[in-house]
This record gives C-alpha cells, sequence and structure tokens, in this order.
C-alpha cells in the first residue's frame, strides 16, 4: 500500500490497526499537507448501512471545524466499494496512553480540568451543528502541547462522523439481541 494513491493523497507510512479500519499516513499531493488516511473495508461500508449513507453523514462532517476535532479533510468512495476518510495528521498522545503510562491524572488537577473542559466545549460544538460524537473515549482523545500559553495540553478529538458506523458494526455482531449496557456506552 505504501507509494500508491487513494484519491489526491500518496500513502506514505503504514497502516496503524483502529477499530474497523487500517489507518496510513498519507501526504496530500496538491499542497504537500500530512494526512491521516483511514480506509474502511468495502464489506465494513455496505454493512453500515450502505457506502452511500455512510459518505452522506461524512459529508456533512466536513463543512464542521472547531479545534477541539482533528479535521475530516476529504472522503469518497473507492472503485472496490471501500470508503477512505482523509483527516488532517495531529501529533500527540492517546489519553489511553497517558493514562497507562501515569497510572491516571488524578495528582494534575489542571490537566484533568482542561481535558475535561476542552472535550466538553468540542462536544457541545458539534451538537449545536447537529453532529453526535459517538466515539468518545480516551483511544480517541489526543494530548497535543498546547498551542495557548498556560495551557498543559490542547485536546484533539479523533473520528467524528464514524460513531454510527461503528455502532451498526456492534449491532450487526449480535443480530436480534439487545447489547450489554457497557457495550453501548463504550460504543458512545
Amino acid at each position: 500500500m505504501v507509494g500508491n494513491e487513494i484519491g489526491n493523497y500518496r500513502v506514505i507510512g503504514p497502516a496503524v490497526p483502529w477499530p474497523l479500519a487500517d489507518v496510513y499516513q498519507g501526504l496530500d499531493t496538491r499542497t504537500g499537507q500530512a494526512v491521516d488516511i483511514l480506509l474502511l473495508p468495502a464489506d465494513a461500508a455496505a454493512s453500515a448501512g450502505g457506502a452511500d449513507r455512510l459518505l452522506t453523514d461524512l459529508r456533512t462532517v466536513l463543512a464542521f471545524r472547531h479545534p477541539g476535532f482533528a479535521h475530516l479533510l476529504d472522503c469518497d468512495r473507492l472503485t472496490d466499494g471501500a470508503v477512505y476518510l482523509v483527516n488532517e495528521h495531529v501529533e500527540g498522545e492517546c489519553l489511553s496512553e497517558r493514562l497507562r503510562r501515569d497510572g491516571g491524572l488524578a495528582s494534575d488537577l489542571v490537566t484533568v480540568r482542561e481535558v475535561v473542559g476542552q472535550t466538553a466545549a468540542a462536544l457541545e460544538a458539534a451538537h449545536k451543528a447537529g453532529l453526535l460524537y459517538l466515539c468518545l473515549r480516551p483511544e480517541n482523545t489526543l494530548l497535543v502541547p498546547a498551542t495557548q500559553r498556560g495551557l498543559p495540553v490542547t485536546v484533539r478529538l479523533l473520528g467524528l462522523g464514524l460513531g454510527s458506523h461503528f455502532l451498526s458494526r456492534i449491532r450487526q455482531m449480535a443480530p436480534g439481541k439487545e447489547l450489554p449496557a457497557s457495550m453501548l456506552r463504550y460504543a458512545s
């Protein structure tokens, strides 16, 4: 896959596993901007209610901009039916990695306040724009070096627009059964 082109993007790095998608390091061939390319298999897009529905949902997200989210830059379908998404590349540490490494954040109340406050502000902005963020969990929360003086970190959330896709996939794994509340909480 490295060296291949997907739309206007060249794959420059190997896939990183992510739930139900492969994430590749990429480069926008028009601008030289570093991007992340998410490739959803053709069967995954079809099982989420169809690639067309998924792409319609994602195109709504394209217009949304907030500093608390990694921005979706592009989305489309490949000839084999697979759907790809292109996000801006954001360097940072996943909250899950920080929690694992430090054993929690309880001793750093300033960072806790910032993570919670910035996350809430991003979610509020998305909801005001009519978007639901169904992927809130530590693995999708990036802590990046602060861009504003005096802040310990800046929070960037990943995966806006993919929550309904993942929830559909989870429901397919247990057709006709009610999902446990813990699984629904994880998916949301």
